[in-house]
């Protein structure tokens, strides 16, 4: 077994809640505002293509393999030490090596540690004869982008320093999410849907994960979608290398998914070993049965209509009512999924009136309740129990609901994502 530090996204809960969707919740070893320490079984084929691995993962920024742990920050001496000696197998493969220093959670009279790790470090390879060049501009981090132009994690080392939970690690990045392929497939697709919300590629990554977590036979796992729009589901699915189905209320977004998915299995080689088909359904007239028959889906994996656009801040009456608007659909829809009998990932709106202030939909828990579904334990207790309610709001965790949020500060409307299993 190997320890990984898990670098998170900005909403770290719902980041938590898919590593243990992946890999289990005993795999977490530490976990402190958005870094977790991962413990990880290196023959597992997930960690040995780890890259490929964090490709289809939304909320990790980062995976970095742990080389040594300190009882607390180390003599810079004795870093670049172990720091060499914990790449060295890495470094002698190269002509030339590139690397770059990172620090997380570190105290602030730590700064400084970044710019004479960087010099010294440089000096320690070229005592050994090794040429070599650092890609950090002042005391910061080095930028994603400039890592990835330089292809850091083959072609060099990219260290990461990291306090977690009162110790200090020392790390290597072994795969980096790369925000280039969402901004291909996000921008490039055929056909784009202006009258709904678009749903970030990334949430749809992990709503997947989530919902593939939940299935008995991921082999043979069929996803579907009832809200599919313009199909960011289903072709996050079929990257995922996952069949799919969807369906929407509107003809021209089934048109639109079907143009997506055909684009994403022209484009990406992979996914055309795996099936997809849109057609046009009322998800409040579903006949469950006839999908069971027809298509038998392991999972349901959606995102609801949100309501309105808003030009300008709602008031809380307003936004009261569009939730009740919204409830009547959450609740048949829910109770149609319930009939399906699969694990059932589904993200509704919900408004925001403050940081940590929510307007939540009520029908939809009446609807859950009636159906007989169960909420899925997405995270431990040990983690939980460290927040307030407001807290982890503000991380992505609604500890009333156990639900997951997903919003944006600048946002008036997000996203509740329920994780529901069958009785």
């Amino acid at each position: 077994m190997s320890t990984f530090l898990f670098i998170l996204g900005r909403k770290p809960l719902i980041s938590l809640a898919e590593i243990i969707s992946i890999w289990g919740e005993k795999c977490i070893k530490g976990f402190e505002d958005e870094l977790a320490l991962v413990e990880l079984d290196e023959e597992d084929p997930r960690v040995r293509n780890i890259e490929s691995t964090l490709l289809r993962m939304g909320g990790t920024m980062k995976i970095a393999k742990v080389f040594q742990e300190f009882d607390r920050e180390p003599a810079l001496e004795t870093l670049i030490e172990k720091s060499y000696a914990g790449v060295h197998s890495r470094i002698m493969a190269l002509k030339k090596v590139i690397f770059a220093a990172n620090t997380y959670n570190l105290p602030e009279r730590s700064n400084k540690l970044v710019i004479d790790f960087l010099k010294i470090y440089k000096k320690y390879l070229t005592e050994l004869g090794y040429m070599s060049r650092y890609l950090n501009k002042s005391n910061a981090n080095v930028e994603s982008a400039v890592a990835l132009t330089e292809n850091i994690i083959r072609k060099g080392v990219e260290f990461n320093f990291a306090m977690v939970e009162g110790k200090f690690y020392g790390t290597y990045s072994v795969a980096a999410q790369d925000f280039r392929l969402y901004a291909e497939r996000d921008y490039n697709k055929p056909y784009r849907d202006n009258q709904a919300g678009m749903l970030p590629p990334k949430l749809a990554q992990i709503m997947i994960s989530l919902g593939e977590g939940m299935c008995k036979d991921v082999a043979t796992s069929l996803l579907y979608d009832p809200f599919c729009g313009s199909g960011t589901i289903l072709m996050e699915s079929l990257l995922c290398r996952i069949n799919c189905i969807g369906s929407d209320i509107r003809q021209e977004t089934v048109i639109g998914a079907q143009e997506n998915c055909e684009w994403i299995q022209k484009n990406f080689e992979h996914t055309q070993h795996y099936t997809f088909k849109t057609f046009h359904q009322d998800v409040t007239s579903m006949n469950p049965e006839e999908i069971l028959k027809q298509y038998n889906p392991s999972m349901v994996v959606s995102e609801s209509f949100l309501g309105p656009y808003f030009k300008k801040k709602p008031t809380v009456a307003e936004t009261r009512q569009v939730q009740q608007n919204l409830g009547d659909l959450y609740k048949k829809a829910i109770q149609k999924f319930a009939q399906l009998h699969v694990p059932i990932v589904f993200a509704i709106a919900t408004h925001r009136n403050g940081a940590t202030d929510y307007v939540f939909n009520e029908q939809i828990i009446e609807g859950i309740k009636s159906s007989g579904l169960k909420f899925t334990p997405l995270l431990p207790n040990w983690i939980l129990k460290r927040f307030t309610p407001e807290q982890a709001l503000t991380k992505g965790y609604c500890l009333d609901r156990h639900t997951l949020i997903y919003d944006r500060e600048d946002a008036m409307v997000g996203r509740e994502i329920f994780v529901l299993m069958p009785q």
